[in-house]
């Protein structure tokens, strides 16, 4: 099963994978050496090939930037995927809307009435602060 990335497109079929898809599919292998082979099926089956290969990217700067630990790896991973399936739908990080972002940041206060969500809120704000800042 190959996965068609430069058009941001992708195919379940059995084509030729490009030279481009190769470099693509060795990024997101080499982002998720390491981690538990769920964390990396997450990445390459529920997600956009367009945005797997963003975090990939993302993930590997931030490897040689800082030492990042598996833990931390494996959580800036399952955060950004979980914004790019499930509350963009798969859209471009470029063209997810702020109501969509904010959704994914907040719960509502029938949910938490005592706002414990302010931690992960924080958390999550600074993961995608970074990526906004790595890829303007």
């Amino acid at each position: 099963m190959t996965r068609t990335i430069s058009k941001g497109t992708y195919n379940q079929g059995p084509s030729k994978p490009s030279d481009y898809d190769k470099i693509a599919n060795g990024k997101i292998d080499f982002a998720t050496a390491g981690l538990f082979p769920s964390i990396y099926s997450g990445l390459t089956q529920n997600i956009s090939p367009v945005n797997a290969l963003n975090i990939a990217e993302y993930i590997l700067v931030m490897k040689t930037e800082t030492n990042l630990s598996d833990a931390y790896r494996s959580m800036i991973i399952q955060t950004i995927s979980l914004l790019s399936s499930r509350f963009s739908k798969n859209r471009s990080f470029t063209h997810m809307t702020r109501d969509e972002i904010v959704s994914f940041f907040r719960k509502p206060d029938m949910l938490d009435p005592l706002h414990k969500w302010i931690g992960t809120y924080n958390l999550k704000r600074t993961i995608l602060l970074q990526m906004v800042l790595l890829f303007k």
